[in-house]
């Protein structure tokens, strides 16, 4: 079935239709799109595809201020939209997207606009892993900010994973427009490996950096409560931590007494603590740490090598040598991107 690009004329909305494609609230036009195929897979249905298309997606392209408009209506002018079957959808949607992402690339030459393949929308929107190996590396980078420091990281996360014989994927759209949420996307792809390794993206694992995967068949994680109540900085974790609590309905423990840092977390299959909560996570810096902190039991406490963090300070500096992975975790982001340059040229 095809429906025709006129976008000039009015758009006659159907109330019959409407439950089928009611609009969504979404961040990014994208997410819109891209997971329509996904959510509509099993009951496909070609006319409701082009009405989504043409009603909701179509409407949301930017008008002001940029040539999106124009650029994406000659775009469907030259080749129609697809609505024969989620597969076709899909790809014609791919192929859309790496037109736009070529175009900002010429355009902004020094934001992150990658061209997408079938194997990573899949990965990235459909939650399936490549599956080449029982082990995977993985990270996070949403946001332009996020996706300047991968530029610098990637390389380093992609030669520890071949180093351990593991996958490696990055997980770099948005779904749900929320950072602790985002990060919890984890969980769906620890699911399908014997063992993950998450690495945070402002973080990297130095030539000396050991085998992780050989650290624990459960849980493998670094310990920050003893470095903090030394330096006498622990007193914002029960606050954050009895907020989360509330926040699920949840009674909180009468004392909290570890910080586990979630920029480095070896879990398995079995033991999974990258779960979505069933209730928002309150806005606290921490909160998504917390969560998962608190969905872990019993774990293998790695040394403080292995998350060598930048908060520590002038420990921070002097430590580095002997650093197996390097967080800049609490830097500054005005210093963080030239600080991770640096580092991963240097170490």
């Amino acid at each position: 079935m095809k429906i025709s690009w006129k976008r000039n004329e009015p758009v006659v909305k159907h109330t019959y239709a409407a439950s089928s494609v009611a609009p969504v609230q979404v961040k990014s036009v994208w997410n819109l799109y891209h997971r329509y195929s996904v959510a509509h897979e099993n009951q496909w249905n070609p006319y409701l595809a082009g009405m989504f298309f043409f009603q909701h997606f179509a409407p949301m392209i930017p008008r002001f201020g940029c040539n999106c408009t124009s650029f994406f209506n000659n775009y469907c002018k030259k080749i129609n939209p697809q609505f024969e079957s989620p597969e076709a959808f899909r790809l014609w949607g791919i192929d859309l997207h790496n037109a736009v992402n070529a175009k900002l690339s010429l355009e902004y030459t020094g934001l992150d606009y990658p061209q997408i393949t079938l194997e990573q929308y899949r990965t990235l929107w459909m939650n399936e892993s490549p599956r080449k190996s029982n082990r995977l590396v993985i990270t996070v980078a949403t946001g332009q900010n996020a996706k300047q420091l991968l530029k610098h990281t990637r390389p380093k996360f992609a030669a520890y994973a071949a180093r351990c014989d593991a996958d490696y994927i990055e997980l770099t759209n948005e779904i749900y427009g929320n950072w602790h949420l985002e990060k919890l996307r984890v969980g769906v792809f620890a699911d399908q490996y014997d063992q993950t390794l998450f690495l945070d993206v402002d973080c990297f694992p130095t030539s000396k950096c050991r085998n992780l995967f050989e650290a624990s068949d459960k849980i493998a994680v670094v310990n920050d409560w003893d470095v903090l109540v030394h330096n006498k900085r622990t007193d914002w974790i029960d606050p954050e931590y009895r907020l989360v609590m509330q926040s699920q309905d949840i009674e909180p423990e009468k004392e909290w007494t570890r910080c586990l840092n979630t920029g480095v977390v070896l879990c398995s299959r079995t033991f999974n603590p990258w779960i979505m909560p069933p209730k928002p996570l309150p806005g606290v810096h921490c909160a998504e740490q917390i969560w998962v902190d608190s969905r872990i039991g019993e774990f293998d406490a790695l040394p403080e090598t292995c998350n060598w963090q930048w908060w520590r300070g002038k420990d921070f500096w002097r430590g580095l040598p002997d650093a197996e992975i390097i967080h800049f975790a609490n830097c500054p982001r005005e210093e963080r991107l030239e600080l991770v340059k640096w580092a991963t040229q240097t170490f």
